[in-house]
């Protein structure tokens, strides 16, 4: 509707950051297709899936717009898109590590091919391909936004909050300060370097 457009330039520190459904599901799809790796055939259908035939989080988006100071949804990464509204906000965010939400077949395709959890965060952050959605809400939200939320919708997770400065800080479940990370993911068009 006309005048009820979420932008990307409203996020304020404090403000806490969410995204719908799971991360990295595409991308361990393709890295396991590109790697040849062996995965039980009902968990690689289950991510080729989410690959070939994404769920759009429409009525997610709907719901959330009443509720987002920001909001984005997720093509090309995590980083790369929760990086656009914090260029645009000027505020840079901390992510908790350990609350960034992995469904259960990305997690067993990690076990099945051998692939390290440092490998596994950054499918989930850079992947792309997820087509969920990334919002920044406000403290005051909370509250509505959690009482408005029915269960028939993605779940959404909170992973981290709003910050001032720059860029985009993780963090381990101990509370101790992770590595601060370029916020990038997938480039559709790139030059060849020579």
């Amino acid at each position: 509707p006309v005048g009820k457009a979420v932008t990307r330039n409203n996020a304020t520190p404090g403000d806490v950051v969410f995204v719908t459904g799971s991360l990295g599901d595409a991308a361990m799809a393709l890295y396991c297709l590109q790697n040849d790796a062996d995965i039980d055939a009902d968990i690689m259908a289950r991510l080729r899936g989410s690959l070939d035939k994404p769920t759009p989080r429409i009525d997610e988006g709907m719901l959330l717009r009443n509720h987002a100071a920001a909001m984005i949804d997720i093509s090309d990464g995590l980083s790369a898109d929760l990086g656009h509204i914090l260029s645009a906000s000027s505020v840079g965010a901390e992510l908790l590590t350990e609350q960034l939400p992995l469904s259960q077949d990305m997690l067993d395709a990690a076990s099945q091919a051998g692939i390290t959890a440092d490998k596994r965060l950054q499918l989930a952050l850079t992947g792309g391909d997820d087509y969920e959605l990334c919002a920044v809400i406000p403290e005051t939200q909370l509250g509505p936004l959690q009482t408005a939320w029915p269960s028939s919708l993605a779940p959404l997770t909170r992973i981290g909050k709003i910050t001032t400065g720059s860029g985009l800080k993780l963090y381990e479940a101990d509370g101790a300060p992770g590595t601060t990370i370029a916020t990038g993911g997938y480039t559709h068009f790139h030059e060849k370097a020579n």
